[in-house]
């Protein structure tokens, strides 16, 4: 860390309040405060359930805790909450990214904890206070201010120098419960944070690829085809309509019944419930491409046809060969566009052959097909189960050089 940084925290009351100027050569020192409090200020408190890593916020506000009644001593201790850096990478805010947000605000291992100012001069740079707070990367955005004045050194037990403190048994037993609650809710914000990131980060490719379909238009009739007869074409265009009318009764059915919610009419849904139905979700930038957790036999894709949507895929995204593209490779936006656009071309050629396919009966193409899908699906997740420390994200090149 350059020294420039240290010096700002160390003497930020100094420089922030009693207008002292401090230089290193030509450069003027500014003061820096580690809890960034002003920005909490401004975004107020915490709500760690909804928080998404953007902004600064306050978990406690100063507040005078006492050590000791009879001495009264007492010290002023605050906490906040700095933003979740990895959420920066995907929602490119202004011009802000996550190595841009760390290096700002100071986040990494040896910054997370209690700065301790005496006098207003910083004695304890990031102390866990003996444990109270845990090395853990959970903790990375947790920052905690303790005010003393000489009349605690006793409490926490400042050496000759005052550049180290161990804390007494009145002071850890104070501190500890109260910062308990102030753990907890910076924990669980961070965890919060981390499933807003992985949700923005799943979610953005699946648009992506959907729109890169506004301007594709699909093979209609490959060479060496011909077109088969009109009737035909009009039995088979039924026979998939009807096909995929019954799959969607059967999805609406299911979502009611996980509610709790009685069906009385197959046909009794609404034209939303039809939507969710299809896409798993109501998203108007969906139209092709669909991450769903309801295909029948655990497929891994299935086609969908209606007239109002043309060929679709619906994709279950519980399917351990999905899971490891769209979970255990997350951040790898590139590698979810291709496989969604693999997947519809896989839906594609199998309506196709449902629709072009004319010297073999339906219900056999049909048959064959979903049989052919099963034995797929049933392939690539009995290979995710055998090579699942080998596989991307987890595979070495020098493993196996």
């Amino acid at each position: 860390m350059q020294l420039n940084t240290k010096v700002g925290v160390i003497y930020y009351y100094f420089l922030s309040e009693d207008n002292i100027h401090i230089k290193i050569g030509d450069k003027e020192i500014n003061a820096i405060d580690p809890l960034f409090v002003t920005e909490a200020e401004a975004n107020g408190n915490l709500n760690e359930n909804d928080w998404d890593g953007t902004d600064v916020r306050w978990i406690e506000k100063p507040k005078q805790l006492t050590l000791d009644n009879e001495l009264n001593i007492n010290v002023t201790l605050e906490i906040t909450q700095l933003p979740y850096p990895p959420i920066f990478r995907i929602k490119h805010l202004g011009e802000a990214r996550d190595k841009e947000v760390r290096d700002r605000y100071l986040i990494e291992a040896g910054n997370y904890g209690f700065y301790v100012y005496r006098n207003k001069r910083l004695i304890s740079w990031a102390s866990n206070l003996q444990g109270i707070i845990p090395y853990d990367q959970d903790f990375y955005a947790f920052r905690g201010r303790i005010l003393i004045n000489d009349e605690a050194d006793d409490f926490f037990n400042i050496d000759v120098k005052k550049s180290s403190l161990t804390l007494s048994d009145e002071a850890y037993n104070t501190i500890s419960d109260f910062s308990k609650e102030a753990k907890s809710k910076s924990k669980a914000a961070w965890k919060n944070a981390g499933k807003v990131t992985k949700d923005i980060i799943n979610k953005d490719p699946n648009e992506i690829a959907n729109k890169l379909l506004e301007e594709f238009e699909q093979i209609e009739i490959l060479p060496g085809d011909d077109l088969i007869d009109e009737e035909i074409a009009l039995e088979r265009l039924k026979s998939i309509t009807d096909d995929m009318a019954g799959k969607i009764r059967w999805i609406v059915r299911m979502m009611k019944e996980d509610k709790g919610e009685e069906v009385e009419d197959d046909d009794d849904f609404t034209d939303e419930e039809k939507e969710e139905a299809i896409k798993g979700e109501r998203n108007e930038n969906l139209t092709k491409i669909f991450r769903v957790t309801s295909v029948q036999d655990n497929h891994l894709w299935e086609p969908y046809y209606d007239t109002d949507l043309g060929n679709t895929v619906r994709i279950n995204k519980l399917h351990r060969f999905a899971r490891l593209i769209y979970e255990d490779n997350s951040d790898n936006r590139d590698l979810q566009i291709i496989f969604d656009l693999t997947m519809l071309q896989f839906a594609d050629a199998e309506l196709y052959a449902y629709k072009n396919i004319a010297n073999t009966e339906y219900e056999d193409l049909k048959r064959i097909l979903t049989e052919s899908r099963r034995i797929v699906s049933e392939f690539l997740a009995n290979m995710c189960r055998k090579l699942e420390n080998d596989l991307p994200p987890n595979y070495s090149e020098e493993k196996y050089a």
